[in-house]
């Protein structure tokens, strides 16, 4: 194990040294992840991902996907269903067992999905959670040159690699307005109304089998 995080961390090194390089990608396995996202209404946050001596980590784009419902608001007693797609291209850090560190073009696909939960009749300001199983697919590739600003991005891939991921989420709901205003409590149905917080996934291992 430590052989092959040696290679990688040696060819990832070669990449960047090189302003063109060939599809001759490490097989980079990643074995935990974590995706935040925070504030539904314009989503921002940030993925993590490590294994065989390599850690990525990068900022999501705003308007990159989407996780739906984005709950603007969500009335008490809904079910709400925790799905979403997301895909872009951003820029962020590598760091490597040799201590080497730098940046990266990453293209990412996710696609995230988790059971729906029937949200409860809170009335406080203060945030409440809610932990679900989780899991993630997809795709994360990185380049040394943005595949958006190329020709052929496969001359600058440094690795390509499948995502299949089980774990959790965890949604942190903020009652919509004031716990003293009408409009609060969806203008007269009594039911309070929330948006999202945050949206934590946490994944420590791939793949896990379910029984």
């Amino acid at each position: 194990m430590r052989k092959l995080a040696g290679a990688i961390s040696t060819l990832l090194l070669i990449a960047l040294s090189s302003s063109a390089i060939q599809a001759q990608s490490p097989n980079v396995q990643f074995d935990q992840a974590s995706i935040s996202l925070f504030h539904l209404l314009h989503v921002t946050g940030n993925f993590t991902f490590a294994g065989q001596g390599v850690l990525v980590n990068a900022p999501l784009l705003a308007g990159d996907g989407s996780v739906t419902p984005t709950c603007s608001p969500c009335y008490a007693g809904e079910t709400y269903a925790l799905q979403g797609n997301m895909g872009s291209v951003t820029r962020g850090n590598f760091n490597t067992l040799s201590w080497a560190s730098g940046e990266l073009w990453y293209l990412y696909g996710f696609q995230l999905n988790s059971p729906p939960i029937v949200l409860p009749y809170y009335r406080s300001r203060l945030p409440f959670t809610r932990t679900l199983p989780a899991t993630l697919t997809g795709a994360l590739s990185g380049y040394t040159q943005s595949p958006n600003a190329v020709s052929n991005p496969n001359l600058y891939k440094v690795f390509e690699t499948p995502l299949s991921f089980t774990g959790t989420v965890t949604v942190t709901f903020m009652l919509w307005g004031s716990p003293f205003h009408e409009s609060s409590y969806g203008f007269g149905t009594g039911r309070p109304f929330y948006y999202v917080q945050s949206i934590v996934y946490d994944f420590p291992s791939p793949g896990a089998p379910t029984e």
